[in-house]
C-alpha cells in the first residue's frame, strides 16, 4: 500500500516515481526538484514539485499537493 509504512523511505520511493513519470510522460518540462514529506498526523504525504518549461526563459514553477488515502 502507498501509505504503509508512512515514512521517509516510502517518501523516497514516491519521489523517484514522480520524477520518472513526469520525465516519461511530459517531455516539455525539466524536473528541478521534488520534495515528499510524510505527515503522520494526516496520514498523507506533502509533495512539492518544481519544474522548468523546456525552451523557455520562464521562472521555475512550483506545484504543491497532498497525497492522501481515499478509502
Amino acid at each position: 500500500s502507498l501509505f504503509e509504512p508512512l515514512d521517509y523511505a516510502t517518501a523516497g520511493i514516491i519521489r523517484s516515481q514522480i520524477i520518472e513519470t513526469v520525465g516519461k510522460y511530459e517531455p516539455r518540462v525539466r524536473v528541478d526538484n521534488v520534495a515528499v514529506i510524510p505527515d503522520e498526523l494526516t496520514n498523507s504525504y506533502e509533495v512539492r514539485l518544481s519544474f522548468t518549461i523546456v525552451g523557455r526563459d520562464d521562472a521555475p514553477v512550483t506545484a504543491e499537493f497532498l497525497l492522501e488515502r481515499t478509502r
